[in-house]
């Protein structure tokens, strides 16, 4: 510690974080600073003197394969424990991928899978001992290693392991990969940095004191100060050069700069550097250029190797301008020094030393890149085109798809005009897909692009149609869904051109899928129905049967609901009769959701249930997300809506949930919480779920987020507002051709405009529902026509008319059971009742739309219910007194068994009264009992009697 001099606060920042991690609270530290500053001498310097065990990588300006700290880090454990491996459990199998020499890569891996596997053997060679991770200079790491110290990050916590990482701040332009690392660590709470500054005045002169073991003279700190401007390395090299110079005058106690010698004061660290080099022998300074052109870590062999004897060596490493790690490493003490060297040697000189290089690396078969490297800088093309190939090939084994994309970048770069494009088409299409994968998606559309436009590539059509049918994946990604139907429609056509039919049926399907999400239904149905018939010319069942049930299941999209079932069912049977497993789960889907257009609810549940539970045999874990994500909608409208957002929360956390479905998730939860009134929570999914369906094109779920925001809105008494986000639903759904998502929203809307006096925007909403009932004769369009017509009859002050249209609503709604509606359409009713002077049957209507109000939880419901009861003299509390004057009045019952007495009345069965009140046959039993013992009777005949004769129904 004695060496570094003013950095006590930095020094106390690391052993506080060093402590943290002996207590078990590991963490990811970054050192930052410009070059020269001192950033590795002080982590270096405090690490040794921390009492943590100290593993040590660094990262190199050329030349860096995908995870290359990370292999550093593992074989120098490897080598010290001489163990020869690393246990990691039953993800040991997977090391292979990253450490070759320890098998063969058996075993089939993931990206995350091998996240996880160096994530256990970090933890594995940390063992019990709090251990230090140093990477110096992250900021030329590559980016597999970048991802992975984003993920370890947030498994650090609880663990004696603590990851160092220093990087170069003035070396960080606008998009270095280091801005999203932070970014990513700060969004994660995980960022922990250290910034190191220059030297103050004070601490150049305890540095220059310790370096010359004597006191400088004032003039001669400030002077060195004046040139460094307090860069560490900066003043070592001038204090070497003064030294090696002699040209220090000791007067009395201080150190000046002798007034009779000369001495040439370098401008920058460059000059500071090469003035200490000009005191090396020939043999050294012929050696450290061999070195500066190899990198700034190598093997002493290849020095050895490319010069011919060893000569000079030992001078550097005893001048502290290389450091010996080891028997195999060397290393610059500063990429600075190294820099220097490297600009003085002669152009000539420095491209056949890197041919040299380049030819020794290619027979010890190291990195692909790090040749690659060294050949383009001997100015041979075709070989370092070759090895960057080679180094994107290696980057994909490890699912390092950013790093492939910038060697297969390069190697394009350097691809001779006109010279074999048949390959170059090849690399062009791994480069997309590489791009894609790595999330730079703008890059993937100009390379499909390029395919897509070239001439000569026109030879190849089954190129240009892989070329569609990933650009159609992409700007699927980018939520461009007009181009990417477009392009998944031109990838079909030239597939079946080149008689790759089954290609182009499957394709078809695809795109017939993204028009249902569009809601363009006669385009889809129509693709579908192409699709089906390629796939029977190619005699691919599978496709066939998938195609043929979206056929159906749009045919009961556009209200023709039984004879899409049928044409769904038909494919169903077909697939199960054959075995087509992959094809059956979807077409269950088909099932459920032709069953829920039907507006058949219970029966699309069980359907859903049945597909998940196939799915779940079957082993189709993405399948099963999907029947959930849909089956947390369906129980949304039954009323389940606890166990919907269980379901909800399992979609959302499941690895396996696909886009799509999980923001259906975000959807359902987002709709139960802001009818809940839970405005946080449901403010956070619906952002997420119209967030997700914009960039998808799913528009059926960006009504429903549109109308959860509506609803916050009501709350908050934001009139306009709403309105607004109600113009938007009406706006976006006269687009499409949807004929049933849409009903819910309507009926909710015409709600709204009545309630607000909107005369204009109620009648559109009626004329909606009218075409969509006109078309399709579906109960919940019936119901919601019905309703409309009751909310224009209550805006024209006719509530004898809105009573009967209300009463209508409710027998249509019969049919369907959907609770958020009966209990909207009750409270209307019973309001209407109330405006008609019928306080008795506002009262009963009132009560049940309240009771089904709290059994749903809809609290802001609940508070509009009471206040309307509260106007007719009743407490929205129910009294707990048995003698007290409501309980007296109808023989001592509460209000729910006076409720279910009146259905008992009317020749309901406990069940029948369970599912229309939705509650459980257990808890209406229980309330028929206590209703029998309050009335005396023994049966129900007897119950409804004297229930007759009380007047109580």
């Amino acid at each position: 510690m004695d060496f570094i001099v003013g950095r006590t606060k930095e020094k106390n920042a690391l052993f506080g974080f060093y402590n943290k991690a002996k207590n078990g609270r590991g963490q990811l530290v970054l050192i930052s600073g410009e070059a020269g500053v001192g950033k590795t001498a002080l982590v270096e310097e405090t690490l040794a003197h921390s009492g943590l065990k100290i593993i040590t990588a660094r990262c190199n300006d050329a030349g860096n394969s995908p995870y290359a700290p990370i292999t550093v880090i593992l074989r120098n454990c490897i080598r010290e424990s001489g163990d020869k491996k690393i246990d990691c459990g039953h993800l040991t199998k997977y090391l292979p991928y990253i450490l070759p020499e320890l098998g063969e890569m058996n075993e089939e891996v993931d990206a995350e899978t091998l996240k996880e596997t160096i994530t256990s053997a970090f933890f594995n060679i940390a063992g019990k001992e709090t251990t230090a991770i140093f990477i110096d200079d992250i900021h030329w790491a590559d980016n597999a290693t970048m991802d992975f110290l984003t993920h370890i990050s947030d498994h650090l916590s609880s663990k004696k392991l603590i990851i160092v990482c220093t990087y170069r701040s003035d070396e960080i332009t606008r998009d270095h990969r280091i801005k999203k690392f932070k970014s990513d660590l700060r969004r994660r709470r995980k960022l922990n940095e250290v910034v190191i500054e220059p030297l103050t005045l004070e601490n150049t002169h305890s540095l220059i004191a310790k370096l010359i073991e004597a006191e400088p003279a004032k003039n001669l700190t400030e002077k060195i100060f004046e040139i460094t401007q307090g860069f560490p390395l900066f003043i070592e090299e001038l204090i070497d050069s003064f030294i090696l110079n002699d040209s220090q005058d000791k007067n009395g106690e201080d150190v000046s700069l002798k007034k009779d010698v000369e001495v040439r004061i370098p401008e920058n660290i460059k000059d500071a550097v090469l003035n200490h080099l000009a005191f090396l022998s020939d043999e050294a300074r012929n050696k450290l250029e061999i070195c500066a052109v190899a990198g700034l870590e190598f093997n002493p062999s290849l020095i050895i190797k490319i010069s011919g004897d060893e000569k000079g060596i030992d001078e550097l490493i005893t001048r502290n301008i290389l450091k010996e790690i080891n028997s195999e490493t060397i290393i610059f003490r500063h990429s600075l020094i190294r820099e220097a060297v490297n600009s003085q040697i002669i152009w000539s000189k420095r491209k056949l030393l890197h041919k040299q290089i380049a030819e020794h690396l290619s027979c010890i078969n190291t990195s692909p890149d790090l040749i690659a490297e060294h050949w383009l800088a001997a100015n041979e093309n075709e070989y370092a085109r070759k090895e960057f190939v080679r180094s994107a090939e290696a980057s994909c084994k490890v699912y390092a798809y950013s790093d492939a994309a910038k060697s297969l970048n390069k190697a394009l770069e350097l691809w001779v005009e006109g010279k074999n494009e048949k390959n170059k088409m090849g690399m062009l299409l791994l480069y997309a897909q590489c791009s894609q994968l790595s999330g730079n998606l703008n890059e993937s559309i100009k390379a499909l692009k390029e395919i897509i436009e070239n001439n000569s590539a026109r030879v190849d059509a089954i190129n240009i149609a892989e070329a569609y049918r990933m650009l159609a994946n992409v700007y699927a990604l980018t939520g461009s869904g007009d181009l990417s139907v477009d392009s998944r429609l031109k990838a079909a056509e030239i597939f079946y051109s080149t008689g790759m039919i089954a290609d182009s049926a499957s394709e078809l399907l695809i795109a017939s899928g993204r028009y249902v999400a569009f809601l363009k239904l006669d385009l889809a149905y129509e693709t579908s129905i192409k699709s089906s018939r390629q796939a029977r010319e190619a005699k691919r069942l599978d496709i066939e049967t998938q195609a043929l049930a979206l056929s159906g299941n749009i045919l009961a999209m556009k209200g023709k609901f039984e004879e899409g079932k049928n044409v769904v069912q038909d494919a169903l049977s077909i697939a199960l009769k054959n075995n087509l497993s992959d094809a059956a789960s979807i077409i269950y889907r088909r099932l459920a959701s032709s069953l829920e257009y039907a507006s058949d609810y219970s029966s699309a549940k069980d359907a859903y249930f049945s597909a998940y539970n196939f799915c779940v045999t079957e082993g189709q874990n993405v399948s099963a997300q999907i029947c959930l994500g849909c089956m947390s909608y369906t129980l949304f409208q039954t009323g389940e809506w606890k166990k919907s957002l269980e379901i909800c929360e399992e979609v959302i956390n499941n690895k396996h949930t696909p886009e799509g479905s999980l923001i259906i998730g975000y959807s359902a939860k987002g709709a139960i919480y802001a009818l809940r009134g839970e405005i946080k929570k449901a403010s956070k999914n619906l952002h997420r779920s119209i967030e997700l369906s914009r960039k998808l094109n799913i528009i059926v779920v960006e009504l429903f987020g549109l109308w959860g925001l509506a609803l916050l809105c009501e709350y908050d008494s934001d009139v306009s507002q709403a309105a607004q986000y109600y113009e938007s639903m009406m706006k976006l759904w006269e687009k499409t051709e949807d004929k049933h998502d849409i009903i819910i929203i309507l009926i909710w809307a015409s709600y709204f405009y009545s309630e607000n006096l909107f005369k204009q925007e109620l009648t559109k909403c009626t004329e909606a529902l009218s075409s969509i009932t006109s078309t399709t004769g579906n109960p919940e369009a019936l119901a919601g026509l019905a309703f409309a017509l009751g909310e224009n009859s209550m805006l024209n002050n006719k509530f004898f008319q809105a009573v009967d249209q209300y009463k209508q609503a409710v027998l249509h709604l019969e049919k369907i059971k959907i609770p958020i509606l009966q209990m909207l359409i009750n409270y209307r009713l019973g309001i209407a009742h109330m405006k008609n002077g019928d306080e008795l049957n506002a009262r009963k209507i009132l009560f049940e739309a309240n009771n089904v109000s709290k059994n749903l939880g809809t609290r802001p419901f609940s508070v509009k219910i009471e206040k309307q009861l509260s106007l007719l003299g009743i407490k929205s509390e129910e009294s707990r007194k048995e003698d007290s004057e409501e309980r007296a009045a109808m023989a001592g019952l509460t209000r729910r068994q006076s409720e279910i007495l009146e259905l008992v009345a009317k020749g309901l069965t406990n069940k029948e009264i369970a599912d229309k009140l939705f509650l459980s046959p257990r808890t209406v039993d229980m309330h028929v009992s206590n209703i029998l013992e309050r009335l005396n009777c023994r049966t129900r005949i007897e119950a409804i009697n004297k229930a007759r004769e009380l007047k109580l129904v």
